[in-house]
């Protein structure tokens, strides 16, 4: 299977002063790779992806501040 994502659409950012811990994670990912490309055009569709390369799918639809501290640094370098 082919990927839609590539290195560049990666990034880290301080968890405790970038992350929003009042969503989800998926609402995080999302609002990140708003942020770095410039639009929202394309993203929602890209953040699936984005947490199965990194192992954060079965987070997606949990809020961020009831992640375990390992689970919300994994979110941090989205």
């Amino acid at each position: 299977m082919q990927r839609c994502v590539g290195p560049a659409e990666f990034g880290w950012c301080p968890q405790r002063e970038i992350i929003d811990w009042s969503l989800t994670v998926r609402q995080n990912v999302e609002m990140g790779l708003a942020f770095r490309r410039g639009t929202l055009r394309g993203v929602r569709a890209l953040v699936e992806e984005v947490c199965e390369v990194v192992g954060l799918e079965r987070f997606l639809d949990r809020q961020a501040e009831t992640l375990s501290e390992l689970a919300s640094t994994e979110a941090a370098h989205l």
